[in-house]
């Protein structure tokens, strides 16, 4: 999980060409000055055990999208300063979808949820906030198997 949250983060970085990508215990966090940013949260995490001693496992990972909002009401679609949190959306999901090599033994990886679109402040600034739920699964020997 640490190894995946890290190559995800170093993605995302390289990938929309920004330093404001931020690992967080809680999505309500609101970095200073840093817009647009995106938030990766670890999320719950199964196990399904097979035959011959393997297991996939399924990791959750929230990544939310937030973007500063001068107006009363969220820029939805963006405007000639500012762009559309549905476009930094489709950001994220053109460098995620289907890819497999951010972790060993990655077999899927997919946004399983995207949440609506969510307008909030904090103090006298005025955000929208974008949640999606990336669902990593990996397979492989659990980890005791083949151990005397």
């Amino acid at each position: 999980m640490l190894e995946l949250i890290k190559n995800l983060k170093t993605l995302l970085i390289t990938g929309l060409k920004t330093n404001y990508v931020f690992v967080v215990p809680d999505l309500n966090v609101v970095p200073q000055n840093s817009f647009p940013c995106y938030l990766i949260k670890d999320g719950p995490i199964s196990n399904v055990y097979g035959a011959a001693s393997t297991v996939e496992t399924t990791l959750n990972i929230e990544i939310a999208i937030l973007q500063a909002s001068k107006k009363s009401e969220p820029l939805i679609t963006g405007d000639a300063s500012t762009t559309s949190i549905l476009e930094l959306a489709k950001n994220v999901h053109a460098l995620l979808d289907r890819r497999l090599d951010l972790d060993m033994g990655l077999i899927a990886c997919y946004c399983e949820k995207e949440k609506q679109t969510e307008y909030f402040m904090s103090g006298s600034a005025q955000f929208q906030r974008k949640v999606l739920t990336y669902v990593f699964k990996t397979q492989g020997l659990r980890p005791c198997a083949g151990r005397n």
